[in-house]
């Protein structure tokens, strides 16, 4: 049985419960972060303490919101008038890599997995102790409309990078990079509901709400679409329609000035003061075909009870039965055809990493949304971070970096990752560590990246190694 007061919450719940992040913060600004310094900046590869590096597999976990905590009976949802919201993403590598073609031309790429996850309320009390649909209104009585959305998409992609030096002199060096990915949209889903209004009325001892007004929207992909005959991922490539996305970036190494560092340890280390990092990623979109279940809704009929609604959608078995009882409730109905758009997380980066000391840095990450996710007349989606401070030590072989993150909600998320020779795990924020009986909030993550490269300390550039007129 479907209950109608969790529906609009389902299917962004299930999502977000084992979503990635795909930003490695720790390995921002890094010359040690190889073909995955592309994802923060696509002129960082020609940068790199390698001339050539292999990762066969990275990922992440991530995920914000305030509204969602754990126990241990799992998920809950914190009660409140406020405005809900969760958003979350992946990223899953597979295959990536760089090779220097020359000192100042290097070629990289790979393949990944993402998906970008949103969901959003106007103030509204949310509680998962309500046990039907008349609990949820009476809750709500006083809230002057009810409204939301969840988005969702899901892609992989291959990405084909090329990073040159441009400038290169005695005091430093410009590079400047590009990103072409070829994309195919594997999933994407959108809900949306505009100003629920109803209306209580009591005759003692019964309570009845009548609804007045209200429309909605439900976008799905193809691949949802019993239909279509998918019985394999390859079924679902095929009918995956593709897409170009870009990304460009430039990035200027300043080398310290005066004697080079003496002794053999001196070697292993970039001879650079600062750089300065800018990039604009992911300009583009995904192209989803409609699945046939696809409909937006408006003018319920009058008077449509809580208690009618809650016997319509009850009794649906599946998807079809389910959308077929909405229609009965509105009396304009209208199927979507054609194709919908999901933009990519455009944003703007800036990164400044300075060498404090022999290994000892501290890198300055500011990510910029372009678009937001608010907008319901076109479906965007958007990165969750904003700004992340991360001292680090780090060598060719070892690595500990201390992540501090603000969120674009405000909060600050304190996290710590290790470096083990090819290996670097770590933690988004320790919050995560906490015991469920605290009951804390569901944010935070873990992840892994595995990456194969030159050990030697001969193949690591020297500061003479960083200069070519």
């Amino acid at each position: 049985m479907i209950n109608p007061v969790k529906l609009f919450f389902l299917f962004f719940s299930i999502i977000a419960g084992a979503t990635y992040a795909q930003n490695y913060h720790p390995l921002h600004g890094s010359p040690y972060a190889g073909s995955a310094a592309r994802f923060n900046n696509p002129a960082s590869p020609v940068l790199s303490a390698y001339d050539w590096e292999f990762s066969p597999m990275n990922m992440q976990i991530s995920i914000a919101s305030n509204n969602l905590w754990v126990d241990t009976t799992g998920i809950r949802v914190r009660s409140g008038l406020f405005r809900h919201q969760v958003h979350g993403n992946a990223d899953i590598g597979l295959l990536n890599g760089m090779v220097k073609l020359s000192p100042r031309l290097a070629l990289s790429g790979g393949i990944r997995a993402r998906t970008y996850n949103h969901y959003r309320t106007q103030p509204v009390d949310i509680s998962d102790t309500s046990t039907s649909l008349f609990s949820f209104l009476r809750d709500n009585r006083s809230t002057p409309g009810i409204g939301g959305h969840i988005l969702h998409q899901g892609w992989i992609e291959g990405d084909i990078n090329l990073s040159k030096v441009i400038h290169s002199d005695r005091d430093g060096r410009l590079s400047v990079g590009i990103t072409l990915q070829i994309m195919k949209g594997l999933s994407g889903a959108f809900l949306n509901l505009r100003q629920v209004n109803y209306q209580e009325f009591t005759n003692p001892p019964d309570t009845v709400y009548v609804f007045s007004g209200g429309s909605g929207r439900l976008g799905l992909s193809s691949v949802y679409d019993p239909a279509n005959d998918i019985k394999s991922f390859r079924d679902v490539l095929n009918q995956s329609k593709t897409s170009l996305g870009f990304s460009w970036g430039m990035e200027y190494i300043r080398f310290e000035q005066g004697e080079e560092e003496e002794g053999e340890e001196g070697k292993n280390f970039l001879q650079y003061n600062w750089k300065f990092g800018l990039s604009v990623l992911d300009l583009g979109v995904n192209r989803f075909q409609y699945a046939s279940y696809s409909r937006s809704w408006a003018n319920p009929y009058y008077p449509i009870t809580n208690g009618l609604v809650e016997d319509r959608l009850s009794g649906s078995p599946d998807l079809s039965s389910l959308i077929d009882s909405v229609n009965s409730l509105f009396s304009s109905v209208t199927p979507y055809n054609g194709m919908f758009r999901v933009s990519l997380p455009t944003k703007v980066v800036i990164n400044f990493d300075k060498k404090i000391y022999k290994g000892i840095y501290l890198n300055t990450n500011l990510s910029l949304n372009l678009l937001s996710d608010e907008n319901q007349g076109y479906w965007r989606t958007r990165e969750n971070n904003l700004l992340a401070i991360t001292p680090r030590w780090e060598t060719r072989a070892l690595g500990f970096f201390l992540p501090v993150q603000l969120t674009q909600q405000g909060e600050i998320w304190v996290g710590a990752a290790l470096k083990i020779g090819p290996l670097t795990v770590g933690l988004h924020q320790f919050e995560m560590t906490r015991s469920f009986a605290r009951e804390p909030r569901f944010m935070g993550g873990g992840y892994a990246l595995l990456s194969i490269h030159p050990f030697s300390k001969k193949k690591i550039l020297s500061r003479m190694a960083c200069w070519e007129k």
